[in-house]
């Protein structure tokens, strides 16, 4: 019988497992429908239908599947139901170059327009968010894809005269359902 601390060690992981998924190899991506208000301001500003931010990071998809119960004689069988998806949440880094803060803001305004206290229409806010993971040589090793996805809530930080930190802001998004692509 082989020794159990043998068989886990660096030669099995670097031999039979390859390399380990990183952290911090991910981008996120968010792409508008092309009649989208938003769609409209970063094809202006930026000259696309989508846009990466800078992102210190952000929770990979949530999924929850109701159980039902049937009792059938002494036993109870159970069944999926309905699947909900939570929330995620991002913390995005402020740019001087792109002012991150303006598109998030453009964002909410066409969600809820305080101005003028009214609520958009989902098919303008709506968006695809795609979370790519990358291997440590660049390569696209994993593709979440959430449907439907927007900024529920938003806190654009604090300044502060004496701090060296980097700006953040934190995003929930919000979304209707979402897959591994």
């Amino acid at each position: 019988m082989a020794n159990p601390i043998t068989n886990l060690g660096a030669k099995l992981i670097s031999s039979n497992l390859g390399e380990i998924q990183r952290v911090n190899h991910f981008e996120l991506q968010f792409t508008f429908a092309q009649d989208s208000p938003i769609f409209a301001e970063l094809n202006r500003t930026l000259g696309d239908k989508s846009f990466s931010w800078f992102v210190k990071n952000v929770d990979l998809p949530k999924e929850k599947s109701e159980v039902i119960e049937y009792a059938h004689g002494n036993s109870i069988v159970k069944y999926a139901g309905r699947t909900t998806y939570e929330d995620t949440s991002i913390t995005v880094l402020d740019s001087c170059s792109v002012d991150i803060e303006k598109y998030i803001t453009e964002w909410r305004r066409v969600i809820y327009n305080a101005n003028k206290d009214l609520i958009g229409k989902a098919v303008d806010y709506k968006a695809t968010l795609t979370i790519y993971q990358y291997s440590p040589d660049g390569a696209i090793r994993r593709k979440w894809v959430l449907k439907g996805a927007w900024p529920s809530s938003v806190e654009f930080g604090s300044l502060d005269a004496t701090g060296t930190e980097f700006k953040e802001a934190s995003v929930t998004i919000t979304y209707d359902y979402s897959y591994r692509d």
